[in-house]
């Protein structure tokens, strides 16, 4: 007998997916039973978020784009997850449906346990005192799966800024894949159309509402975008409708701080611009100089006049109170003027700051922004 009415005893789950996925790769008789029991079982944890379940779905029924898609997610989510048995404590943190969570907890909050697919997605409380250190297995087991059946993680979902798995509603993206357009083109401005070079992006959300995305750029192997600021946080799916379907999936938050900087991969010297105020005048002071491809900082002196640096970024908008916002700078916690959108070009954020007289003769200084509690990628300023 097979319990699917409940989530009680959610190690049952993980058993049942086992010994039915043997009985029905095995059976040679045609027994309909081991089938209706796994169909059963499937109904009521398909939307679960499960990386290992949904791989051994793959195996008794063979690819589909969207499931495949949700698994790469879930595994490289399962890399943002602390290595030790910390213990954690969801409560009021999302929503509880009578002492449970209401929808699946996002696989980098949830409880630490020697096996993350066995325990209950909904689950608020549990953990150790974060002396042991994971086994891995829970990610070992369903990577080496998934290579094995083929779930191609060959698209991908990335924050243009950081390169991060993680996108912020309203946040510029990047799709990185291949035949993803026949051609090459561009937009520009703060309003971007919904459809280029005949490509379209879909977004569906955890409400299930799909939502059309602005694009700002097309190519064969890759295309950026704005992801709709109405996107709730959770699983998303994304779908391209160009030459091919492209079909994957990443985790939507309300707020994800990312830095650009002037490599385009989120590490050296910032993207950014900076002035210095004298008797009220502002007069451009270098940041950054490029030659051949490369760039590098050039120093900026404190301590004369003062000097205000604008970060260019993407992600930060969705903050709650300025004073939310802060900027670490060669470990130094500064209080910033301004962190929101930048008006000239979708999805684009800016933060304001003025460098610390303190950092003189620094050099190059690491740089990063928090907001709500949520830290950036780090880029570098280099000071005189």
């Amino acid at each position: 007998m097979l319990d699917a009415d409940s989530d009680d005893s959610y190690f049952k789950f993980n058993l049942d997916y086992i010994n039915l996925y043997n009985l029905i790769r095995l059976d040679t008789t045609g027994n309909a039973t081991y089938r209706q029991g796994y169909a059963a079982i499937r109904l009521h944890t398909a939307w679960q978020q499960n990386a290992f379940f949904d791989l051994i779905d793959r195996a008794l029924k063979g690819p589909d784009a969207a499931r495949d898609a949700e698994t790469t997610a879930l595994l490289e989510q399962w890399l943002q997850r602390p290595r030790r048995d910390v213990y954690v404590d969801l409560t009021g943190q999302v929503p509880d449906c009578g002492g449970v969570a209401c929808q699946p907890i996002p696989v980098p909050w949830r409880v630490p346990t020697d096996f993350l697919w066995q325990r209950s997605p909904f689950q608020l409380a549990g953990g150790g005192k974060g002396l042991i250190e994971s086994a891995g297995i829970d990610y070992v087991l369903p990577y080496w799966m998934a290579r094995y059946y083929g779930v191609s993680t060959a698209f991908s979902i990335r924050s243009a800024a950081s390169g991060g798995s993680s996108v912020a509603a309203g946040s510029i993206v990047s799709l990185y894949g291949a035949n993803l357009s026949s051609g090459v083109q561009q937009a520009g401005g703060a309003v971007l159309p919904q459809s280029l070079g005949g490509v379209a992006v879909q977004v569906s959300g955890p409400d299930g509402i799909s939502r059309n995305a602005g694009l700002s750029y097309v190519g064969p192997g890759q295309i950026n975008l704005v992801l709709p600021p109405d996107t709730p946080p959770g699983l998303a799916t994304f779908v391209v409708a160009g030459p091919t379907t492209k079909t994957g999936a990443a985790t939507v938050v309300t707020v994800g701080p990312a830095l650009f900087s002037m490599s385009s991969n989120g590490a050296g010297v910032a993207a950014a611009t900076a002035v210095r105020v004298t008797a009220g005048l502002q007069t451009s002071v270098p940041v950054f100089a490029c030659q051949a491809g490369a760039c590098n900082g050039v120093p900026i002196a404190v301590n004369g006049d003062p000097v205000f640096v604008s970060l260019y970024a993407t992600g930060i908008r969705n903050r709650t109170t300025l004073a939310n916002a802060t900027v670490q700078a060669g470990g130094l916690v500064v209080p910033v003027s301004y962190a929101g959108p930048q008006p000239q070009f979708a999805g684009l954020d800016q933060v304001n700051f003025q460098l610390p007289a303190s950092l003189a003769r620094r050099g190059e200084v690491a740089v990063s922004v928090t907001a709500d509690g949520q830290t950036s990628n780090t880029v570098s300023l280099t000071i005189q």
